[in-house]
C-alpha cells in the first residue's frame, strides 16, 4: 500500500507542476499581447512619406529643397548620392 501511495503522490506532483507551467505560460501570453500596427495619423511634419521619397529619387526635376538633412546627413541626399556614384556621377 505504501508503494501505491507513492506512485500515487508522485503522479499528483507531476500533473500539479503540468498545471503550474500551462497557467504561467497563458499568464504571460496573455500580458504580452501585441499592439495595434495601423499608424494613428498621416507622417508628421520631421517625417518624410515613401512617395516624396521616391518622387525626388526616380526624377530629376523635383524639388527636394523642402526636405531637411539631419546632423548625418538625410536619407535623401545619401540616396542621390548612391545613385549618382552608380551611373559614374559625383556627389555636391
Amino acid at each position: 500500500m505504501d508503494t501505491q501511495q507513492r506512485s500515487l503522490s508522485s503522479r499528483l506532483r507531476g500533473v500539479a507542476i503540468i498545471a503550474v507551467s500551462i497557467g504561467i505560460l497563458v499568464t504571460a501570453f496573455r500580458l504580452t499581447e501585441a499592439g495595434s500596427l495601423t499608424p494613428t495619423a498621416a507622417p508628421a511634419g520631421t517625417m518624410t512619406s515613401l512617395n516624396t521619397l521616391y518622387a525626388s529619387l526616380a526624377s530629376v526635376s523635383f524639388d527636394s529643397s523642402a526636405i531637411v538633412a539631419s546632423r548625418s546627413g538625410g536619407a535623401l541626399e545619401i540616396s542621390k548620392c548612391i545613385i549618382a556614384r552608380m551611373t559614374g556621377g559625383s556627389c555636391p
